[in-house]
């Protein structure tokens, strides 16, 4: 589990609406779900989640120090709330929105009240981390310490020798990428 599933929100508009309803189910649950059973804390979402992996060597080697382990990226953030919100955006009967379709090639998700609340739901819930994480934004990645029954973000050097700064140019998605308010 993780957030690579960006990529395929952003960049691709499959017209197979059983894969894409599955997909989206799937990508939804693993937002809203809370940290180990998904990728959801306090601090962000995590890229990796090693929990359902059969190999133990994963969760030796996906953690809260390793920069490829349960860590947050600020550009995965941005890409999968940008992915999120294109995909949502599909709905638009007409072309109302930037990705909009005619309504007649609406994608079935957009009918399926359940799926679509549940999508939004997702959408939401990641912009709320976002915000509540704002002051991370800039830095490239972070991780995370469980304290007082909370994930507090914590600089990624606090575990690692691994840089984490606004020196990579990804660290300025943000500058871009802004929540759809009428989503909310």
């Amino acid at each position: 589990m993780n957030t690579d599933d960006c990529f395929r929100l952003f960049l691709l508009n499959t017209t197979n609406d059983a894969q894409l309803a599955a997909f989206l189910d799937q990508t939804a649950n693993h937002i809203l779900g809370p940290f180990p059973a998904g990728l959801s804390t306090d601090a962000g979402l995590v890229v990796a989640n090693p929990v359902f992996g059969d190999d133990p060597a994963y969760a030796r080697n996906f953690t809260s120090a390793d920069y490829h382990g349960t860590v947050v990226w600020s550009w995965q953030l941005a890409m999968m709330a940008a992915g999120l919100e294109r995909q949502l955006d599909r709905c638009q009967a007409g072309g109302g929105g930037a990705y909009g379709c005619h309504a007649a090639t609406l994608p079935a998700f957009c009918r399926d009240s359940g799926l679509r609340t549940k999508v939004i739901a997702a959408y939401n819930h990641l912009w709320d981390l976002i915000e509540a994480n704002r002051a991370n934004l800039s830095n490239e990645v972070w991780s995370w310490r469980y304290q007082g029954g909370k994930f507090a973000a914590t600089p990624l050097g606090a575990f690692s020798a691994t840089e984490s700064d606004i020196v990579q140019l990804w660290s300025l998605t943000f500058l871009a990428v802004r929540r759809n308010e009428p989503l909310r």
